[in-house]
């Protein structure tokens, strides 16, 4: 994908999840129980990031954990809804995953549920990535998952794409797929990783994998769900 479509993919993201914050927060209020033994990846006294954090609903995976927690969204009024819904204990910062505003080797573990998907073009995941590694301490723990978007169910938007893209009139990269949500109809990005694709590129951008896996949810759709160290 050229450098000008994805920077536009990404400003009409954050348009879009704005427009429906309170809609999208609605529908997610609490965190997927097929994933609860994340948990796990989050110690007492531990610094935990968590990237993509939306209305803060992995906090109820974590409410048992004595922990200093960050949360970041690049949409602004999902993170005024999880101030508004959490504790001031809990920080909730409007930022940019691919420029965090941290330091160098804050946090212990990095959570990144269900975002890196979003991110147009190759150049962009790398950099999304990288500054997850960065912002690690050495052997932190990278938690992450993405849609499996190689299935039946979406079958006719990878048909769709791929015509428009043969015939010239798509910017996305074959792969990539166009999804809608809400009762408007509201537009998203999503790129198709497989476990090859998602491996490489982690790997590439300073982890080590511990575990990749495939969960499928009660939805019937399917993430690949990875545990890496930082190199």
């Amino acid at each position: 994908m050229k450098k000008d479509a994805a920077q536009k993919m990404l400003k009409l993201s954050e348009e879009e999840y704005d427009s429906y914050a309170e809609e999208f927060s609605n529908s997610r209020p609490f965190f997927w129980r097929e994933l609860e033994d994340l948990n796990q990846f989050a110690k007492d006294g531990d610094n935990i990031l968590d990237i993509g954090c939306g209305n803060g609903r992995l906090l109820s995976l974590l409410e048992n954990k004595k922990i200093h927690y960050t949360g970041i969204d690049s949409s602004k009024k999902l993170i005024d809804i999880a101030k508004k819904n959490h504790s001031e204990e809990q920080k909730f910062i409007h930022a940019n995953a691919l420029s965090l505003p941290f330091q160098d080797k804050t946090f212990d573990t990095v959570f990144s549920i269900a975002v890196l998907h979003h991110v147009p073009s190759q150049k962009l995941r790398e950099l999304f990535v990288a500054e997850a590694s960065r912002v690690l301490k050495p052997k932190g723990i990278l938690v992450l998952t993405v849609w499996n978007i190689y299935q039946w169910k979406f079958i006719k938007a990878h048909f769709l794409n791929t015509i428009k893209k043969i015939l010239g009139q798509s910017d996305l990269d074959l792969g990539d797929i166009i999804l809608s949500f809400g009762q408007k109809k509201r537009q998203r990005y999503i790129h198709g990783f497989t476990k090859k694709s998602l491996l490489q590129l982690l790997e590439k951008n300073g982890f080590t994998i511990s575990s990749i896996k495939e969960v499928k949810r009660q939805s019937g759709y399917s993430n690949f769900v990875v545990i890496a160290n930082k190199k």
